[in-house]
């Protein structure tokens, strides 16, 4: 990880070295944790709850359209299922207004009342 690698090679405290990297990726005003262990990887669903993940995928959708040219289409691939419906449509939302030209839907149970027949 980047940040233990800062750490390792300089004097910076895990706080300083991950708010370098969050500023490098453009995740500095997400309000990411600030240790390391705060992250929950080895707790499943912890992660969920410590990342602001909505706001992390809308900034990772703009920053793919204006890194792409604009004469390549671009569909996004968001994931409509296990999300609260507001977020789904905010991402989807930000899909459009960066440019993209369209999306793909991975998973679909936020979005339609449908149940699959065996």
């Amino acid at each position: 990880m980047w940040a233990e690698f800062l750490q390792q090679s300089s004097s910076l405290s895990e706080k300083q070295a991950l708010q370098i990297v969050y500023r490098l990726v453009g995740y500095d005003e997400l309000g990411l944790p600030e240790r390391i262990a705060d992250f929950g990887f080895d707790e499943p669903g912890k992660m969920v709850r410590s990342i602001p993940l909505a706001d992390l995928i809308v900034r990772e959708v703009r920053k793919a359209r204006l890194l792409l040219p604009a004469s390549l289409p671009s569909y996004p691939i968001i994931q409509g299922g296990g999300w609260p419906r507001p977020a789904v449509d905010r991402i989807v939302q930000s899909a459009d207004e960066a440019g993209h030209n369209g999306i793909i839907f991975q998973g679909t149970s936020q979005l339609v009342d449908f149940e699959m027949r065996n």
